[in-house]
Parts: structure tokens; sequence; C-alpha cells
């Protein structure tokens, strides 16, 4: 029997009826890795016939890290998540940018069902998504959802310079709808009577409700209902479209345009406190830069009278060149416009919720300036995609002013040297007149409104051999999102298809470059200047009352990770270490209120030096050890080398004994421990017999949620042991394989897929619990309906998680008795109902 044809043996053995012949192939191909996710898809599809939702949520989740372009499987997880009644999850999980299927239509009318079924969402919500509806069936489901009235949309086609839409009565969808077009004095009505395939769904079987007019151009114009009410999309500014090549060859701009003023244009919708603060902040460092530069606002008639009026007394006192519409363009048209105002001018694109400061244009400048192929140059941001601070392509938070002229500081005294990008960012985007006049404009033919078409421009201009460069030393504060806001999820989806379709190889050369990471060494050497203003906030620390928050917790990464999934808070100051062969990956994080992170990476034992130096100028006043086990040689030395004192914040059961084997000098390090802490009361005792002449101190911090009736027959439950543990192991393998014998309802959720959990994943009810963009650890169990925590370990010590992971889910916990589970409030692991209870009961471990 071949291996690779179980699934096709099962799907043959399950239309004859043969079900446990059925069960056994199933049961094989789960072992068999290329066909496990088709396997975990089938257990999926037979849970949601016998309406084991919970059990289909778990095995789609796990095939969906295997098979995530698959739209179907995004959908059919989706759908699972609406019949356990958990819209939210289904949203969040649609939406993510990581979910690679979400602009596939199964997938778009799965994230309108789950926004639909939220229980606060509103009319504006759902009318909001009408522009973006792209099949029938999508937006028959919205219009389901609205208020039965008339409803429409109407948008300028560019490509046929075409009035398009749509106008239905959902209370009379067979009705023709009368519609009156405006057009400066002149008006004129008609029916829209052309058939529309987007309507074939909606009730009047597509027959009628198309809107199609052929127009003039016209700068502004407006579609009402005969009640007066505009149709969603208007008014419409009717322009004929810019060509890409509008400016090829117009001018030769080498050397005129390195002379003459930058335009520094913002295009303006909505935001006044964010906008007005980008304004100030570019007018305010005039005085800073050589570079002369036009503040040239563009206001694509913002909704908000009180920044329209905000803008006029900016124009009025000529601090901007200020221009608006008479109807709303979009992004792509309004910069386009922009864009052509000066055509002998670099232009510089600036975010209207961005921040700058210093000589911010001259370095920028500069940057473009340094080779004659660079076409663009974008600086460093809090959010500014793959010159994203302090991690690439992560939005963190906008730093405040002081913070933000202290980073551009310190990036302003880098090295001069070129750091080349796959593409820029839109935020703060300087181009180049020479290389907008080989490339040309932005592309409004194709692309909708705004995101992304700075990618197509900067692909375009790679095909055409220019690069585009990281401004290193330049740093540009972001905030992001301010002027879509809900409407930037479809948007993004519509513009991202197309640049897959045209540009096949781009994604997978841009995540290449992610990986490699050329822009790191940058991000570390401005990282490393910022040593010198933490050691002054620990300063301050060590004034206040919770002065260890500034001592440095040292522990293993793979722990600290697995909590922080769950949604832990990681310490302030913490070094992190994983082992990888013969060395060790160690991470000093520093996360206070009011910074960006500081995140340093070194590889032990060759990085000793430099750690060292690196702690020694943040003056810590002490190091404290979470785990002594696995903690890397070179770590444990820190505090002699240093002269710190340390403490023993236990959280492993591997404190060893003085007469310990190998090179380390046990006895010399525990004779210099200034206290133990011990996260459990009911380890006190020992640990004072064990370390006589040390100062113990033992406290519980956590306690597990209680329930309000007892017993619990859940049947989704989070294995919260550590499996690491040989014993541990091996009585959970014991009950798996017993559970499977007498009860399959059961589904055991395990943390981790290591080698030592291959037997267990074998018995066909255990699980790893499953990772999905946008959820967390603990949101991941509520999607499953875990209903309790259980650990089977008898002697817990320091090392016990569960405790922490019960309480970070929100779950119950149940263990064998003991003091310690005792002192966290766990229940006995025998006041548990169904067969587990029984087992337990049974079962010697």
């Amino acid at each position: 029997m071949g291996l690779l044809k179980l699934m096709d043996e099962y799907y043959a053995f399950q239309r004859s009826g043969q079900q446990s012949m059925a069960k056994q192939r199933l049961a094989m191909a789960m072992q068999v890795s290329e066909l496990r996710p088709d396997a975990l898809v089938a257990l999926g599809l037979a849970a949601v016939e016998q309406q084991r939702f919970q059990h289909a949520f778990i095995h789609l989740a796990e095939a969906y890290g295997s098979l995530a372009k698959r739209s179907d499987i995004a959908a059919l997880l989706a759908h699972v998540l609406l019949l356990k009644k958990q819209p939210e999850y289904a949203c969040a999980f649609l939406s993510d940018s990581a979910n690679p299927a979400r602009n596939e239509p199964a997938v778009r009318l799965m994230r309108l069902r789950a926004l639909a079924a939220m229980p606060d969402v509103s009319v504006k919500q759902l009318k909001e998504q009408l522009p973006y509806v792209q099949s029938a069936e999508e937006l028959a489901f919205v219009l389901s959802k609205l208020p039965r009235r008339v409803w429409g949309f109407v948008e300028f086609d560019p490509l046929s310079q075409e009035l398009q839409g749509w106008a239905i009565d959902t209370a009379k969808p067979s009705r023709p709808i009368t519609l009156t077009l405006h057009t400066g004095q002149k008006k004129m009505k008609w029916q829209a009577m052309l058939a529309c395939p987007l309507l074939a769904k909606s009730g009047n079987g597509g027959r009628l409700g198309g809107i199609r007019i052929k127009l003039p151009e016209h700068a502004r114009l407006s579609v009402t209902f005969d009640e007066g009410i505009e149709l969603l999309g208007s008014p419409i500014a009717a322009l004929t479209p810019l060509p890409v090549h509008t400016l090829s060859g117009e001018v030769s701009a080498t050397a005129t345009a390195r002379e003459a003023p930058v335009d520094v244009l913002i295009p303006v919708y909505k935001g006044k406190d964010a906008t007005l603060a980008c304004i100030h902040s570019a007018l305010e460092s005039r005085e800073y830069n050589r570079t002369p530069f036009t503040l040239v606002v563009l206001d694509d008639v913002s909704p908000e009278p009180e920044l329209s009026q905000a803008l006029d007394n900016l124009a009025a006192q000529g601090l901007i060149e200020l221009h608006r519409h008479p109807a709303n363009l979009g992004f792509i048209r309004n910069m386009n416009r922009g864009m052509l105002l000066h055509p002998e001018r670099d232009v510089l694109w600036l975010n209207s919720d961005a921040r700058v400061c210093g000589d911010w244009l001259d370095r920028l400048r500069q940057a473009a300036y340094s080779a004659p192929d660079i076409a663009t140059a974008t600086p460093f941001s809090n959010n500014g995609e793959l010159m994203s601070f302090p991690q690439s392509r992560i939005s963190h938070r906008m730093p405040d002013l002081a913070e933000q002229q202290l980073l551009d500081f310190l990036t302003a005294n880098g090295p001069d040297e070129v750091l080349e990008l796959e593409v820029g960012c839109g935020f703060c985007f300087y181009i180049k007149r020479v290389a907008l006049n080989a490339v040309g404009l932005l592309d409004e033919l194709y692309l909708k409104r705004g995101y992304g078409e700075e990618t197509d421009w900067c692909l375009r201009a790679k095909e055409q051999g220019w690069r585009h460069v990281g401004a290193h030393r330049v740093f540009v504060a972001h905030r992001g999102g301010v002027s879509f806001g809900a409407e930037k999820i479809p948007r993004v989806a519509f513009n991202n298809a197309v640049l897959r379709q045209r540009y096949p190889a781009a994604e997978r050369a841009f995540d290449r470059f992610y990986r490699v990471d050329s822009i790191k060494p940058h991000r570390d050497r401005l990282q490393r200047a910022r040593l010198n203003v933490f050691k002054q906030a620990i300063n301050a620390l060590k004034q206040t009352g919770d002065s260890l928050t500034a001592w440095p917790v040292i522990q293993a990464f793979g722990e600290a990770e697995l909590l922080a999934r769950y949604g832990q808070e990681r310490p302030a100051l913490e070094i992190s270490y994983a082992h990888q062969g013969q060395s060790s990956h160690v991470t000093l994080a520093i996360r206070l209120q009011d910074f960006l992170p500081l995140e340093l990476d070194y590889v032990l034992p060759d990085d000793t030096i430099k750690l060292i130096v690196d702690i020694q100028q943040l003056e810590v006043p002490g190091l404290i050890f979470r785990q002594l086990g696995p903690c890397p040689e070179a770590l444990l030395t820190l505090p002699h080398y240093l002269g710190l004192e340390y403490r023993l914040h236990c959280a492993d059961d591997v404190l060893p004994q003085p007469a310990s084997t190998g090179t380390f000098d046990w006895p010399a390090f525990f004779q210099g421990v200034k206290a133990i802490q011990l996260p459990y009361k009911g380890l006190a005792a020992e640990y004072s017999r064990r370390f006589p002449d040390h100062d113990i101190n033992s406290h519980s911090v956590i306690r597990a949620p209680n329930v309000s009736s007892l017993p619990i027959n859940g049947t989704i439950i989070l294995v919260a042991d550590n499996l690491q543990e040989p014993s541990v192991r091996s009585a959970w393998l014991k009950l798996a394989r017993q559970l499977r014998r007498e009860d399959d309802q059961y589904l055991l959720l395990i943390n981790q897929d290591a080698p030592w959990s291959r037997e267990l994943l074998a018995c066909g009810n255990v699980a790893v619990l499953p990772e999905l963009p946008g959820l967390n650890r603990a949101e991941m169990l509520r999607a499953a309906s875990c209903q309790l925590a259980l650990s089977l370990n008898a002697q817990p010590g320091c090392g016990w998680l569960a405790p922490q992971l019960a309480s970070l889910s929100q779950l119950p916990l149940f263990a064998p008795k003991s003091l310690i589970a005792e002192e966290v409030g766990a229940y006995s692991s025998q006041r548990l109902g169904g067969a587990l209870g029984r087992l337990l009961s049974e079962l010697s471990f």
C-alpha cells in the first residue's frame, strides 16, 4: 500500500460506507507529514458534519499552517467560528495582513459575514464596505444587512471615462430608480435601467439598476436620488486620467532640480490635530535646512470644516501653498496633480500624520543624491515598513517630540553609506525629478485611491535600473492610518491583488530582502547610541520604590516567548537566550514607558565582551536570574565581570548543588547570591534547608480562575505542563492513549511541536495549539472553546507553568492534589466529569 494513496483510499472507503476502514486510513495519513494537512482538513470537515465545531476549528487551524494560501481553508475556518458565535475572531483572522488569502472571493465574503455578525457593528461600518464589493454575492449580503431603502454607488472609471455604478431600492428591488446628475447649474434626470451583474443576487436579477454614462471632463459632479440624497461615491471629479508617462522627456532635470526648491507635498483629508502638527513641524524646520522647499498642501475635500478653515488661515498668511479640489480625487490622483505643479522640482511626499524635525530635508536630499541612479530616499521611522525602527515592518507607537528629536540627532551622526531598499515607503518619500520624469506618474487607471501606489512606482523604477535607498541618517515620526480608518482593509486588499498580478516575483524578493535584513546593522548602531539615554532612565528607576524594575531579568527565550504569546507582559529590562548548536543567541531588551523599545542581539561566546560593555554603559544596579539549568556560562559569569549584585527568582527546578559536575564554579556562584525568590510558598521550607544562609522570599502571585460549578465536562483541554520532563510526558502519554480508546470526543492541546512530542501526537487525540494571524494564544483557546487547563504534575516546583498559563487564558486549572496546587487555587483533577474524570481517578501516574 503506497503511503501517498492513503487519502484516496480514505475517500473511497468513506463513499462506500466502510467507515471503520476509512477511519483507519485517515489515522495513518495523519502520521505522514506530506499527507497530514489534507488529513486534518478531512477531520475538520467530518467534525463540522457531526457539529463538533471546536474539534473542527482545531483541525482546520492546524491545516491552515501548511495551506495558508488556500482560500477555501481560510473561509471554512471563519465559517466554523461563525457557527460557534465568535465573529470577532473570524473578523480578526480574515482581516489580518498576514493572511495571504484575504482578497480571495470566498474569504472576502466570509469577512463581510463576520463583520455583520459583530454585536456592535454599525450601519456606517457596513455602508463603508459597499464601494469595495467585487461580486453579486458580496453586494447582496451587505445590502441584506442594511436598512431597506434606496442604496447606490457611483465612481468615475478613468479607462472608459464613464460614470459607472448601481442603484437599487432594497424595499422594492424591481422598481426603477430615478437619479439626477448635477453638473454645475445643469441637471439631468434619468433612470438606472441598464443591466447590472453586480445586482444579480439583490432581488432584481441584475436586469436593471446599472449606471453607465459617458461624461465630458468636469471638476465636480454629483448624483442624487429623488429625495436629494447623494449616492455613495458622489460628488465625483470626472477628470481625464493622467497617463503614467505624462512627464516622460519633459525636463532633463538632473541639474536644475537639485538647485530648485523641493515641493513637500502633504495630502490632506481627515485628522485636524495630526495634520496641523505635521504642517507646523515642517514650518519650524525651515531654519535648520539649507534646502529651500515649498509646503504644498493638497486638500482632497476634507470633511472636517475646522481643518479646512485652519488650512485657509495658513494659506492666507503665506505659510503654505494650498490646493483644494472641487471633489475628492483620492490619494493617487491628488498626488499626481501635485507632482505636476512645478515640473522642474524634486518632490517629497509627507503624510499628514507624520512629523519632521531638524535638518531632515537636507539629509534626505543628500541620501537621494548620493548616486546618480538613485530614484528615492525613505527615512527611518517608528512606522515606515522596511525602515521601521526598532523592528522592521512593525508599526510602533509614535514617539513624542523629545524622543523623536533625540532619535533624529543620533541618526544624523551615522556613517555616510548607501543603504539600498527593495522599495520605499510613501509616508515620507523623496523622489528625484529626473527619476520621476523617466518612470512617470502614479497609476491612476488600475489602482484604487490609495495604498500600494508607491510600491508600484518603485517596482517600475527598478525595472528601468533605478535604485531606492534608506536614508538611515534621518528619523521621521509617523502615526499611521489617520485618514482612511476602516477603509484601509479593502483598499490594501484590492491594490495588493493588482500588484501581485503585475509583479509576480516581487513578493518573494521583498520577503528575501526582509529575511536578509541588511538594514539591521543601521538599526543596531542607532540602538547602541541610545544606551546612554536608557542609562539615565534606569538611574531614575533606581530611585523609585520598585527599584528591582531596573534589574535586568535573565531568562530562557522559549518560556518568555510562550508566556508573551498568551499575553503576559515582558520585563522592563530583559536578557533572553536561546541555544543554537554550540552558540547561544542572546537579546538585550529594554521596554520602558515613553520610549520606543531597545533590542540588541549577540551570539555568545563570541560577543561576550560586547554584551558586557553594553550592560556596563547602562549602569544597572544588579541582575536577576530566572532559570539556571539552561543558562549559558557566559551569562552566569556576568555578575563577576560587571561587579554586580544578583538574585535568583527561581523559574526552574534545576538548582545545582555545590558538588555539581562541570567546569563552572557553582559554590562560588551560590555564595554570591543576594536573595532567592520562590514563586510558591509551599517550596519555602525545602529551599530554606538547602540554602540556610540565604534570604529566601516566597509568595504566590498567580491564582487560577474560579468556576461557578463543578464538575466540568469540557472535551478541549489545554495541557498545562512542561512536557520536556520525562515523567510528566509519560503520564500524559498514558492518559492520551487510554482516552483515545474510551472516548474520542477529547482533544488535548499542547503548546509546542518538538521531537519529544511526536509520540503524543501519534495518539490521534493530541494536537499542537495552532496559531492564526490576528489571534494570540489565549484567544485561540477561546476560539477553540477550551474550558479547562489540566496538569498531571504531582510534584510541582518552581518551573510549574500551569498556574500562569491558566491565569493568562482565563481557564480553571485542574491538577493532582498538592500543597502548591492548593496554594494557587487549582481544583483537584478528580473533580472533573466524564471519562476524563473517571480515568484520572483510576490511572496511577
